[in-house]
């Protein structure tokens, strides 16, 4: 995934593309379009300076155990790590987002239903849930691929760079970017924090925009 390169490519650019079915992190995009901006990119033809943006991070920490996601962090109350795609909202207390958009799919389209907060922007959201039963709102959220379901919200509100968070659920395990990573319970609390230095990744309109413009990918007629 592309939690997984981000973990290993340090300062190397990130193309992520949506090929499977947790693509909560990679933008939509037509591949031979962004080949041919990572082409322009990697030749030297267009400065990264102009067309890769650092994106932030979540980084979380239970014990000695820390974990790093690129869109989502959610705590769920149920004891085992058992399978790890999360599924049921029903067992969810929290959730904190590097990003939150309305047109996602996944737990983060909860946030962005509520709180939008564009990849642009250097803020990241923290959402409690509630039961639907009692909770302030309840959202329309597709969790997951053909998954829309109800989820109760009670607040939310935005996070600061570098603003680090604990967790006050007493157990439980910690989702990563949509996958369950950790159990945790009262001798290992765990805490979150929004993180600046994200992986490094490609603007691809940013790219093809200045090769347009320097007249990059075009040639007078001959003849």
């Amino acid at each position: 995934t592309a939690r997984v390169a981000a973990a290993a490519c340090g300062e190397t650019p990130l193309l992520a593309l949506s090929t499977g079915t947790n693509n909560a992190f990679p933008v939509i995009r037509e591949a031979t379009v962004a080949g041919l901006a990572a082409g322009l990119l990697a030749v030297g033809a267009v400065d990264p300076q102009e067309a890769v943006r650092r994106a932030t991070a979540l980084e979380v920490r239970a014990g000695d155990r820390t974990e790093l996601a690129l869109v989502d962090v959610c705590v769920s109350t149920a004891r085992h790590v058992g399978a790890r795609a999360l599924w049921d909202p029903a067992t969810l207390t929290e959730l904190f987002c590097t990003f939150a958009e309305p047109d996602a799919v996944g737990l983060s389209s909860v946030a962005g239903l509520v709180c939008r907060s564009p990849r642009s922007e250097r803020t990241g959201v923290a959402v409690l849930f509630a039961p639907v039963s009692t909770a302030r709102y309840v959202v329309q959220a597709p969790i997951a691929p053909g998954l829309v379901t109800p989820v109760g919200v009670q607040a939310w509100r935005r996070l600061a760079v570098g603003e680090e968070i604990r967790i006050t659920a007493p157990h439980g395990v910690l989702a990563v970017d949509g996958e369950r990573e950790i159990e945790f319970d009262g001798g290992n609390t765990p805490r979150v924090r929004l993180r600046g230095d994200g992986p490094r990744c490609v603007d691809v309109p940013a790219v093809l925009a200045a090769a347009a413009a320097r007249g990059l990918v075009r040639r007078g007629a001959s003849g």
